[in-house]
């Protein structure tokens, strides 16, 4: 981070988001998507509101006032000509990862938009993987975010991933490192860069109470916020601090310390238990050594 103006540069945020420059997936909606969603609205119904307003009016007007009185309040350009990502993957998922906001641009051009619906939303983004990387998906994009989200996710085995030898192998993870975990947007409107300082209002502060409140709606295993970027946020929520030197592929350690929190977050009464990864975003960091470390202190006082 730019410590004279506390922006996240470009590099470290191409590491920590999903970047959105592929075409937006087609929706399939079958009666097994209706099946779905009915089956996680008692859990999850005022989180599908929230995003049904917003899709609503992005189908009729090609913009999200939400996302323009937030770049309003903050002073940050966000997209609101463009699909929010709210979340992906199985929003029941034991394994948890919150990430700032999507890579975006603001692009005012004229685009195709193929989602008109919730349901056509919900589609695409509980199954974003398959849309992308399944046998009938995109398949020529590989994201490098998506790549590293597989060697970090491996050494906790909560994802049946197999042997990623083959172009085939490759893909499956890929797609299965999106579907078979929830990844959950802080802020869902993307940007190219997003400035620290915004966290202090807050519009910001409830988009994070809306993040607690989907963790909260079920039992989880592991619930990671991704990168120093949430030390407003959570900061007075970290019970303890690691710091440690990874090991690098050669068997060598790293100069460069790494550091993984322990976080106890207070909410509606009751305390969630998470993890702090303040250094997922560094370039060039071992993913699976980091994540032994975090597997190892998940958890401990």
């Amino acid at each position: 981070m730019d410590s004279a103006s506390g922006r996240i540069s470009g590099d470290i945020r191409l590491a920590m988001v999903r970047c959105v420059y592929f075409p937006y997936p087609a929706p399939r909606v079958t009666e097994e998507t209706r099946k779905a969603i009915s089956g996680y609205e008692p859990r999850y119904g005022w989180f599908f509101d929230d995003i049904r307003e917003d899709i609503e009016e992005f189908a009729s007007a090609r913009r999200i006032s939400r996302a323009r009185a937030l770049s309003e309040a903050t002073g940050q350009r966000l997209a609101d000509r463009q699909y929010p990502m709210y979340f992906t993957g199985n929003l029941d998922a034991q394994f948890v990862l919150v990430h700032l906001n999507p890579k975006q641009a603001d692009d005012a051009a004229e685009t195709a938009f193929p989602v008109s619906t919730f349901e056509e939303y919900f589609d695409v983004h509980r199954n974003w993987g398959a849309r992308m990387y399944g046998s009938d998906g995109y398949r020529t994009f590989k994201s490098r975010f998506d790549r590293k989200q597989v060697r970090f996710l491996r050494p906790f085995n909560v994802i049946d991933f197999g042997p990623d030898d083959s172009e085939d192998g490759l893909l499956r993870n890929l797609e299965r490192v999106i579907d078979n975990k929830l990844q959950l947007e802080l802020i869902p409107y993307g940007s190219d860069t997003f400035n620290a300082k915004a966290f202090a209002v807050p519009e910001v502060k409830a988009h994070f109470q809306r993040v607690l409140r989907v963790i909260a709606a079920t039992n989880r295993k592991y619930v990671l916020f991704c990168g120093t970027v949430f030390g407003p946020l959570i900061g007075d929520s970290v019970t303890k601090t690691h710091r440690f030197n990874l090991k690098r592929k050669d068997g060598a350690l790293e100069r460069a310390s790494s550091e993984f929190s322990n976080l106890s977050i207070p909410y509606e009464g009751r305390r969630i238990s998470a993890g702090w990864c303040r250094s997922w975003a560094r370039q060039g960091i071992p993913m699976e050594s980091y994540a032994g470390e975090v597997i190892s202190r998940y958890g401990s006082d």
